[in-house]
């Protein structure tokens, strides 16, 4: 019987286990502490304490046979937990308090500002009893000072460590807060082609639970908005595109007819500490000038190809002057002579102006061009290689 017993208890402890490594760890942050949760998990009602020795060396204090240890101090073991904070210049966390044992939930007072995480180990039964006995018998607490058995021994040896949900403590403001537009090959620019994805790059910013999106088109056709609303996660990129194909499908960003400008709203919130307003990065209006801050961008109309610099597979180079009066050179351009250029300018409505159909690397005349932007692209037999934003200024 005692061996079923045993069988039994190893099976629930086994089950246990599993449960234990399967189970999230619920965890709440603040504007000064943080909290871990119980999150549902049971665990069994297990004892340690100081090995008898230390009050009657002469005593046997363990026994194979009968799997009794006798103890002093003997004390209920509780979760095992540490509290640890994100450093966002070394990426790393660090323990900043613990390992200690309470009860759960549990909070943890008088925290700096930042993002903390706990780490938790729930005890086990301790199922170490040998030599007399199948490996897997349970060890049961004896207190020696009043000679009162008082249950299975427990132990952390064997228990996994859970991570908790990461939380912010203190309430987000302007230094937390990053934001940058970028394509799907990382290069960074407030121009785009039609149907390139817009990705946004938020993963600088820190100490902050939630996230809004928004997308306004300022100019073009078609519907005007799209938002992903409030995001409970921390941002590393999110497709802008996508954002917008999901309220306005089958719309994309960009119209094949027309130039369209949009510009971006990002916010970020500790929703355990929340401020008003939101720590934002959007555009802004002063006196009637506009201040991107990042956000802006534009999308040109099918076939134009505005995305100026380089890319993953156009070639840098730089027009000079830029601004133009009345004649500009392309500097920095590897030109080969047994190769056929031409040179194209368009509007931002993507009319051609300027059709150089055979370019051997000389001056480019701009003179008979209005004052505005400009997109120059160069083909390297008819393949386009270098997209450039001109500026004409008479």
């Amino acid at each position: 019987m005692k061996k079923f017993v045993t069988t039994l208890l190893f099976f629930f402890s086994f089950i246990l286990s599993i449960h234990l490594q399967a189970q999230n760890v619920d965890a709440s942050g603040g504007c000064t502490s943080a909290t871990i949760h119980n999150s549902g998990v049971s665990y069994p009602l297990v004892y340690d304490g100081f090995n008898c020795e230390i009050k009657n060396p002469n005593f046997e204090c363990w026994s194979e046979e009968t799997c009794i240890v006798w103890m002093i101090g003997v004390h209920q073991l509780k979760p095992k937990i540490t509290l640890q904070k994100f450093d966002f210049d070394s990426r790393n966390w660090f323990t900043v308090r613990g390992p200690f044992k309470v009860n759960l939930p549990h909070t943890e007072q008088n925290l700096d500002k930042g993002t903390y995480r706990f780490k938790v180990q729930y005890p086990e039964l301790r199922l170490d009893c040998g030599d007399l006995h199948p490996k897997g018998d349970p060890w049961t607490i004896g207190n020696l000072v009043n000679g009162q058995l008082i249950g299975n021994a427990g132990t952390y040896d064997f228990s996994p460590t859970l991570t908790s949900m990461i939380v912010a403590v203190g309430a987000t403001d302007d230094s937390d807060i990053s934001m940058n537009l970028i394509d799907n090959t990382g290069i960074p620019g407030g121009f785009y082609s039609y149907e390139q994805e817009i990705i946004l790059d938020g993963s600088g910013s820190k100490n902050y639970s939630s996230y809004f999106i928004s997308v306004f088109k300022d100019s073009g056709p078609g519907p005007g908005f799209a938002s992903a609303g409030w995001t409970r996660d921390i941002i590393d990129t999110r497709s802008i595109s996508n954002i917008w194909l999901q309220e306005n499908n089958p719309d994309i960003i960009g119209d094949p007819e027309e130039f369209s400008t949009y510009h971006v709203q990002f916010a970020i919130t500790n929703h355990w500490c929340p401020t008003n307003p939101w720590t934002v990065i959007e555009r802004t209006i002063d006196g009637g000038n506009i201040i991107c801050n990042g956000a802006c961008f534009t999308v040109c109309p099918d076939g134009l190809g505005c995305r100026f610099g380089g890319g993953a597979k156009l070639k840098k180079a730089i027009l000079s002057p830029n601004p133009a009066n009345n004649t500009i050179t392309i500097n920095d351009f590897d030109y080969n002579f047994h190769k056929e250029y031409s040179i194209a300018i368009a509007d931002l409505s993507g009319k051609r102006l300027v059709n150089i159909p055979k370019w051997s690397n000389t001056s480019i005349d701009v003179s008979n061009v209005p004052e505005g932007m400009y997109i120059l692209n160069l083909f390297e037999n008819d393949k386009k290689i270098i997209t450039e934003k001109l500026v004409i200024n008479h």
